[in-house]
């Protein structure tokens, strides 16, 4: 799960997420998406990615 997350985020090609790292953000989770570390601020972030990464998984 984690690598096809990987692969979307790269898909999204966005700058800021480029800039901050996508490897980076990558450290907070397991391999099954859940948030193992990281601030309230990163934490809110990736919770909305993955939302909308499994939003997009179902359709």
């Amino acid at each position: 799960m984690k690598a096809r997350f990987k692969e979307w985020l790269i898909s999204l090609n966005e700058i800021a997420m480029n800039e901050l790292g996508i490897d980076e953000m990558l450290t907070h989770l397991d391999d099954e998406l859940n948030i193992i570390n990281g601030n309230e601020c990163e934490q809110k972030i990736l919770n909305n990615l993955i939302q909308i990464f499994e939003d997009s998984e179902c359709h």
